[in-house]
């Protein structure tokens, strides 16, 4: 993290650094937290409303302005759901290095997000945390820890789609966790209800993605139009042409690719769970609606592509496969860190940065 400011502060002061984060997404959470959802131009209504309504909260508490106090509470977050991810991912697969899983978990290409006061990185915490919950076995756990851990897996689950619609990934559950179904559909009937009030449109929320130049549409749309689109290659020969064609088309192709052959790995492995919550998010973030964000919406999938690398890496059957496999992490690791200070320094600068 000090080698990512390093890179892309470029001699700035750190206030000036930090008021750079305070582009797109972080400006409407503060507009949400300042003045709700205005029934005249009820727009920011495509951001659920937690974490404007968490953030504008800290501030009041501790007298500080939004954009800092979100940086700070999402880098806890950040590291609070790293620490949780390697314990939970090094004991259940058996790997015994977790600082291997740590550096594969910070050179997520959109790791920067922790920055701005976006609410990623907390949803990332509550997403984990929802996972690692409902992983435990329950025969091991005393009264007391398991009536904690049947309280907090359905409150967590209520709780996330009011972070981020991203949320409603997780019904996927029904086919593994049948206590999931009631929770997640009462706080859909809630944000509905919501947007019924507001607007006297219950769907009103999914209008409101044309208002941000994000077009309707599904899976099948998003992979059907980014397939054209790098057919046709970039739109010009300008260098943000080449980088609009490669980060939000080619880059997410290969994301999408290796993140669904990790999850068909984690059937192989017997982890449902794990392999279902990767594909709902696919399913979501790769839509045509969102694939312009679509590494930020896979930030908390990304960890897991080293998975079946660190396996293999260990566990090997022969030196070639092993010796291959420590490769692919090195350039893989690599690749996505020099991804991420481009992205970041990208995003500073007010560009599209996902």
């Amino acid at each position: 993290m000090a080698i990512f400011v390093l890179a892309t502060s470029e001699g700035q002061s750190l206030d000036t650094w930090i008021d750079s984060w305070n582009h797109w997404d972080s400006y409407w959470y503060q507009f949400t937290w300042e003045n709700g959802y205005p029934q005249d131009d009820p727009r920011n209504l495509v951001y659920a409303p937690g974490f404007a309504i968490l953030t504008g909260g800290l501030t009041q508490i501790f007298g500080s302005d939004f954009q800092r106090t979100a940086m700070v509470f999402n880098c806890l977050c950040f590291w609070a759901t790293a620490i949780l991810f390697c314990e939970l991912v090094a004991r259940r697969f058996a790997l015994p290095n977790r600082y291997i899983l740590m550096l594969c978990l910070l050179s997520s290409p959109t790791a920067y997000f922790c920055f701005p006061a976006y609410s990623d990185s907390f949803f990332n915490l509550l997403a984990w945390a929802l996972i690692a919950l409902s992983l435990m076995d329950l025969e091991r756990l005393g009264g007391s820890q398991r009536v904690a851990v049947l309280l907090a897996r359905p409150t967590l689950a209520f709780v996330m789609p009011w972070f981020r619609l991203t949320g409603y990934a997780f019904l996927s559950w029904v086919v593994v966790r049948k206590w999931f179904v009631l929770t997640s559909l009462i706080t859909l009937i809630l944000w509905l209800t919501l947007n019924r009030v507001i607007t006297g449109d219950a769907l009103y929320f999914l209008h409101t993605l044309g208002l941000f130049d994000m077009g309707p549409g599904g899976f099948v749309v998003g992979l059907t139009s980014t397939i054209e689109r790098i057919a046709s290659g970039p739109d010009g020969t300008s260098l943000e042409a080449w980088q609009l064609w490669l980060g939000n088309d080619l880059l997410a192709m290969a994301y999408l690719l290796a993140l669904t052959a990790t999850a068909l790995w984690l059937f192989w492995k017997k982890e449902p769970l794990l392999a279902i919550t990767t594909l709902a998010i696919l399913a979501l973030s790769h839509n045509g609606s969102y694939w312009r964000s679509t590494l930020r919406y896979d930030w908390p999938l990304i960890p897991l592509l080293f998975l079946p690398l660190l396996s293999w890496a260990l566990r090997g059957k022969t030196i070639r496969v092993r010796t291959a496999a420590w490769v692919a992490i090195i350039s893989l690791l690599g690749i996505q860190y020099a991804l991420q200070i481009s992205y970041g320094r990208a995003f500073l600068e007010g560009r599209w940065a996902f």
